[in-house]
């Protein structure tokens, strides 16, 4: 059913083809990477080569802690990250310097990943989590690429988009050569769509085995953010469109409980920094951005951060951390940053995306679900005015992370024996 894939994907080029000339004309970033895209501007590759492929900027961190591991290991191959977004490439050439080639991956057509395959000579082809792109394992299977799901995981979103096209992901799965994916349901949904029982294989999370470490101390951050000792923070990371409103109200709500408290706002996209400036003037809330808060700043409630990196470090000053896309239906975005902090997570009552590591957090009681705005001010309050109680989960969420590491070495330990083969 492959060339049923390449028709339709034909027709949606031309169709989109004024996008691409626009982005072509006037973004300097699409310029750049878009030979690398259509397979040219490569730098050949001599030797055999492990290939992981990842999306955007998640990925590459699960890319960053495979590739580590790889050098631990003293596998003896060069190392290709390919990638989709110019974020993700960014992260990418920050974070694999000197580690890995990163390139921008291949358009999905067929004789773009066959030039790409041609040039970059990978021996194996890791696909990070659900990257499954037809000409891309077609094209790799026929190439003789032993090809391996890193992480694999099937939300509760794309799980019934798969099923629908189950004709052409079955020929697709088939073609791997071995998975390793996330939890017993994923494993369950992908033989499901296909996948052999023998050829897979359930080894946790590559996420709990991120290594969260700021070598910034606390009172320097603080210092960074103009924070007084007095500053009690509440902080709301990775938030989604129809979040920060209600953040906004919770927090002019609490502030009147608990003296000092400071809001930190970091949307998870950078882009929508003025909406959220225009929504603190509405309600009168007094902000600076992160980006332009200088020493002796005038007073302020709320900080918003607007360059990327900075999430992190807000984290490790938070009394409390609300992670968003969980208040509107985003299915969450990743709870283990703040709890690997040790820090009292608040999430809402949507979190499709992190079902199994919310779930277990759950079950021990080591972070907070809320419902809606009510149930947000009362446990937010509650724990930001009991900061022993918000210590001593943030403590239990530690622990259960620390638990059930080990899934980066069960994932590259899958990969050695293919490449034995």
């Amino acid at each position: 059913m492959i060339w049923l894939y390449n028709i339709i994907l034909l027709i949606a080029i031309v169709v989109s083809s004024p996008y691409w000339i626009v982005n072509l004309l006037f973004s300097g970033t699409w310029r750049t990477g878009f030979r690398q895209r259509l397979g040219f501007n490569l730098p050949l590759q001599l030797k055999p080569t492990i290939w992981l492929h990842a999306a955007s900027v998640g990925e590459v961190k699960i890319a960053a802690a495979l590739v580590k591991k790889i050098r631990q290991r003293r596998i003896p191959l060069p190392v290709i990250v390919s990638v989709i977004t110019p974020a993700g490439f960014e992260q990418a050439k920050v974070q694999l310097a000197g580690r890995a080639e990163v390139v921008f991956a291949p358009l999905d057509l067929s004789f773009t990943v066959s030039r790409f395959i041609k040039k970059m000579n990978p021996a194996v082809l890791g696909i990070i989590e659900t990257e499954l792109w037809p000409n891309l394992i077609a094209v790799a299977a026929q190439r003789g690429v032993k090809i391996i799901l890193l992480n694999g995981r099937l939300s509760d979103k794309s799980y019934p988009v798969y099923q629908k096209y189950q004709f052409l992901f079955r020929t697709l799965l088939q073609r791997l050569d071995y998975a390793c994916v996330q939890t017993e349901e994923d494993k369950e949904r992908f033989m499901t769509l296909g996948l052999r029982e023998g050829l897979i294989t359930v080894s946790s999370s590559i996420k709990y085995d991120f290594e969260v470490e700021l070598a910034i101390p606390l009172e320097t951050i603080r210092k960074e953010f103009q924070l007084q000792d007095s500053a009690v923070v509440w902080v709301a990371g990775s938030t989604r469109k129809g979040e920060e409103a209600i953040l906004i109200e919770a927090y002019q709500i609490i502030k009147e409980q608990v003296p000092g408290l400071k809001l930190v706002l970091a949307p998870r996209h950078i882009e929508r920094v003025r909406e959220i400036e225009k929504l603190l003037t509405e309600n009168k809330v007094t902000y600076f951005l992160t980006s332009k808060i200088k020493k002796n700043s005038a007073s302020f409630e709320c900080l918003v951060i607007d360059r990327r990196g900075e999430l992190l470090k807000a984290y490790a000053i938070a009394e409390v951390v609300f992670v968003g896309g969980s208040l509107v239906d985003f299915g969450g975005q990743n709870i283990l940053e703040p709890a690997a902090l040790a820090k009292a997570v608040v999430f809402g009552p949507y979190m499709g995306n992190f079902k199994e590591s919310a779930g277990d957090l759950l079950k021990q009681s080591a972070v907070v679900q809320v419902k809606n705005l009510t149930e947000l001010i009362e446990r937010v309050e509650f724990l930001l005015t009991h900061q022993e109680s918000a210590r001593q989960m943030g403590i239990l969420a530690q622990q259960s992370l620390t638990r059930k590491k080990g899934a980066v070495d069960k994932n590259i330990e899958a990969m050695e024996r293919l490449l034995a083969v």
